[in-house]
């Protein structure tokens, strides 16, 4: 499996496929913010929250060799950006069938 170098990659390759997931207005409408460099070559952490005043919560994200992108166990499943970094040190490279 192909690793990306850079989160600017990881977007291109998302926008080369026909997807939006990292246009300026899909990142607004969830409230969803970047808050991670690609890490292991695959993956990123984002925050969302449901309002402005809601506390962010912390989702794991695995970008695939096609440019689509996955969410790694359960969308906002952490609460501090440390248990997510946590999560993403033991998360397998590749989904398995049935594995999420």
């Amino acid at each position: 499996m192909t690793n990306f170098q850079t989160m600017a990659q990881v977007k291109a390759a998302n926008k080369a496929i026909g997807h939006h997931w990292f246009e300026r207005s899909t990142m607004r409408f969830f409230n969803s913010v970047i808050e991670s460099g690609l890490l292991r070559g695959r993956f990123f952490i984002t925050s969302e929250r449901r309002e402005l005043d809601f506390p962010k919560r912390y989702t794991v994200r695995r970008a695939q060799a096609d440019g689509s992108i996955e969410t790694v166990g359960t969308f906002q499943g952490y609460s501090d950006i440390e248990l997510a970094r946590i999560a993403v040190h033991i998360a397998q490279p590749q989904v398995t069938r049935g594995a999420l």
